[in-house]
């Protein structure tokens, strides 16, 4: 940046700055009507420099925002380049009269220059208090309200609400503009004087523009335009009132750290909430609108809402959309307003398209009022540098036609080959920075092979903003990889997403973060006696363990919290599984099946035999639900660790006729598992299944027959089908067919058929 604190008193620099002609124009940020008269007003000026409030460090930036490719909304992004997380971000929209005041300079071939204070200069850069304490006004002296909230304070007097919104009334949507920059002027110093008092940061950063301006003199420049917040207007016209020397006392003494600027794509939806200083605006889409239809705003919108509308299937016609404008025109009228905004706008969408429907309105709100526009930057333009790692690795990985492209691909992995390892380690990497360009292909659970990995790569103009977001987490994807995976671990408390956490990291070979996930994860599974909780921590802990001869990963100190998690499970697994509802004793099945399917995978015959024991425990207990006990016996099956005579017995004590209907059928929904192929081999069951129905009673039969079809409706439409054939021949021929030795002689009544044909869904 130089030395930009150099100061000049010769007589020629007293002379050039008496004569030099300055015009301070107060904007609003990302305003529409101030851009649009901005532009006006320098045409007209014709000034031979242009400063405009934004930070020094990216000068050198500003004669790339022309170039091709270059689309707002975009931000110049400003960092440490020894600490990505130490970053901040000055956004600039079409409609803002900053970016219009830049691409006027470049087209005039006349300097453009931010005038701001340097984002290294600001004295919290290095996380201490700024050192003029003496500057920082006590809120007793002066008005507060103002300096808080100037706009506000200015509504108010006019008896308005909000005061965003008489802004925009006044200033950004006003027919006639003429002379409005020295009415801001006037105002702004009229509440600067009733408030007595300014912020010391406010003050540093309006002596540091003073003596901007009066570099720019000593030049050479004679008409000057400088383009900055209403607020500082005031302060900036008394440039030639308020000595040099002051200022520079001002800034003599501050930090100066080294800092590195770059464009970086933003959002509409990140300009709406945005926070602080030039905080966002509320409604980008209908400035942008603004901005560019100014005489019919109105109608437009109302337009483009009738087309979203048609494109979600609803009918509505031109009549619809003329009927809602003149809806709009009349609250507006009726709130003495010169024309509809926002909100009339949406309020006769409301009653016209949707006929009172509120629902309809976040849509409404999430399209045409904040927008769904992504800028872009131009190829030519600098980037950051994890956006260079990144793409370095993407070009080595063969990807870069699917990288920022249109095109969607697909990428089979062989994790065996060492090229396509590195690959997957660059997806899984992506992920867990939060850029999901690519999706990994979400493979049958009961695959038991771990050396294939599928992808579909598609690129989202939303992307670029998450590659932005990661930026400052690191140069370097290992880096900025760490960093976010710790800042992930620092704001869960939860064991499942750490451990799931630690699963992505695993996945993305990042060592950095393993050492301090493991730590998280011990102490709180180690203040964890929840079973469910542990349940839920283990299958991504399981997986990694699983990975680590094919990932190449240490996964020592995994297996360390497997062993310390894993006995707690067995011992906690029958009282965590007594006396639960039937919603709760769903989910805790289908947590058995998971865990049970990765402890498999694991094969520590140690752990595999505990937790088999842990099961029966759990099936035998009388105060297990029904439902667990019948995936129990389904799940001991599957596994040979029940022969089929000791299954059939226990499927035949279930379906007893002292047991409850109610329980029996719970049973068998748990015992099917969404799957009727053992009552398709297994006749005896599917005899004993034809006998117990039979036996109900027409009450009890009409009291299990929706919990019967919920059963066999999760049953795929094949087996269904098979099983219905089944239900019409006798027992004997289906015994012959799949060649069973014992033969159970039963010839099914035609009321049985139709009851069976009513459980299978047929018609």
């Amino acid at each position: 940046m130089g030395d930009l604190l150099q100061t000049g008193n010769s007589e020629h620099d007293l002379d050039t700055l008496k004569t030099m002609d300055v015009h301070i124009f107060g904007i609003r940020h990302h305003g529409p009507g101030s851009a649009r008269n901005l532009v006006t007003e320098l045409r007209k000026l014709k000034p031979q420099a242009v400063l405009i409030e934004g930070p020094p460090d990216a000068n050198a930036l500003l004669s790339l925002a022309a170039e091709e490719g270059m689309r707002p909304p975009v931000a110049v992004m400003v960092y440490d380049p020894t600490d990505f997380s130490r970053a901040s971000y000055f956004p600039f929209a079409h409609f803002s009269p900053e970016w219009q005041a830049i691409l006027y300079a470049l087209e005039q071939q006349i300097p453009a220059v931010f005038i701001d204070l340097p984002v290294g200069f600001h004295p919290d850069w290095e996380g201490r208090p700024p050192r003029q304490m003496s500057l920082e006004i006590e809120h007793e002296r002066g008005n507060h309200e103002i300096r808080v909230d100037p706009l506000g304070y200015l509504a108010k007097m006019a008896g308005h609400g909000d005061g965003e919104q008489w802004w925009e009334e006044t200033f950004e949507r006003c027919e006639r503009m003429e002379g409005v920059f020295p009415i801001i002027l006037e105002l702004m110093t009229s509440l600067r004087e009733e408030a007595s008092g300014e912020r010391g940061e406010t003050l540093l950063r309006e002596a540091f523009m003073r003596k901007s301006i009066r570099d720019a003199a000593r030049e050479g420049h004679e008409r000057v335009a400088v383009v900055c917040g209403a607020w500082h207007a005031p302060a900036l016209e008394r440039w030639k009132e308020i000595p040099a020397k002051d200022d520079n006392a001002l800034l003599r003494g501050l930090p100066k750290k080294k800092t590195v600027a770059a464009w970086v794509p933003w959002s509409y939806e990140q300009l709406s909430r945005q926070k602080g200083y030039g905080a966002g605006v509320i409604s980008p889409a209908w400035y942008d609108l603004l901005f560019t239809h100014r005489k019919e705003v109105a109608i437009r919108w109302m337009t483009r809402a009738a087309r979203l509308f048609r494109k979600e299937g609803n009918e509505v016609s031109p009549a619809h959309v003329i009927e809602a404008s003149r809806l709009a025109e009349t609250l507006a009228a009726l709130r003495e307003r010169q024309e509809p905004g926002p909100l009339e706008l949406k309020e006769a969408v409301l009653a016209v398209f949707c006929h009172g429907d509120s629902r309809w309105l976040k849509f409404i709100e999430e399209r045409l009022v904040i927008g769904d526009e992504v800028g872009a930057i131009g190829e030519r333009v600098p980037k950051v540098p994890l956006q260079k790692d990144i793409e370095k690795r993407v070009k080595k990985a063969r990807l870069t036609k699917f990288w920022e492209s249109s095109e969607v691909g697909t990428k089979n992995l062989d994790l065996r080959k060492e090229n396509q390892l590195q690959t997957s380690y660059l997806l899984h990497s992506l992920l867990l920075l939060g850029i999901p360009w690519a999706k990994e292909k979400d493979n049958s659970r009961d695959a038991l092979g771990t050396f294939h990995e599928d992808w579909r790569l598609e690129w989202q103009p939303t992307h670029a903003l998450r590659l932005t977001e990661a930026a400052v987490f690191g140069g370097t994807v290992e880096e900025a990889g760490t960093n976010r995976a710790c800042k992930l671990a620092d704001e869960t408390d939860s064991l499942e997403g750490l451990s799931q956490l630690l699963d992505r990291v695993l996945k993305a070979n990042i060592s950095g973060p393993v050492s301090y996930l493991s730590t998280r994860l011990q102490n709180i599974a180690a203040q964890t006696h929840d079973v469910w909780l542990l349940m839920r921590s283990l299958p991504p802990l399981l997986k990694a363990a699983r990975y680590g001869s094919i990932r190449r990963m240490d996964v020592g100190s995994i297996q360390q919290m497997i062993d310390q998690i894993l006995p707690r499970i067995f011992v906690g697994l029958p009282s965590a599984g007594a006396l639960l509802d039937e919603e709760n004793s769903r989910e805790f099945l289908e947590l058995i099946a998971e865990t049970n399917h990765y402890l498999h995978l694991h094969k520590r015959k140690s752990f595999l035999d505990d937790w088999m024991q842990a099961l029966l425990s759990l099936e035998y207990q009388e105060s297990s639900h029904p439902y667990i006990q019948g995936g129990l016996c389904r799940l001991f099956f599957d596994r040979r660790a029940w022969s089929l005579d000791k299954t059939f017995d226990r499927f035949e004590f279930a379906l007893s006729a002292g047991q409850d209907s109610a329980a029996s059928a719970l049973w068998l929904e748990g015992f099917l598992q969404k799957s009727g192929l053992l009552l398709m081999h297994h006749p005896a069951m599917w005899t004993l299944l034809d006998n117990w129905v039979d036996n109900l009673t027409e009450e009890r039969f009409n009291e299990v027959l929706a919990l019967l079809r919920r059963a066999f409706a999760r049953i795929p439409k094949p087996e269904r089908t098979k099983l219905l054939k089944l239900s019409k021949i006798s027992h004997g021929d289906i015994a012959s067919e799949a060649q069973v030795a014992e033969r159970v002689q039963l010839n099914l009544s035609e009321e049985l058929k139709k009851t069976i044909g009513l459980l299978l869904g047929a018609d």
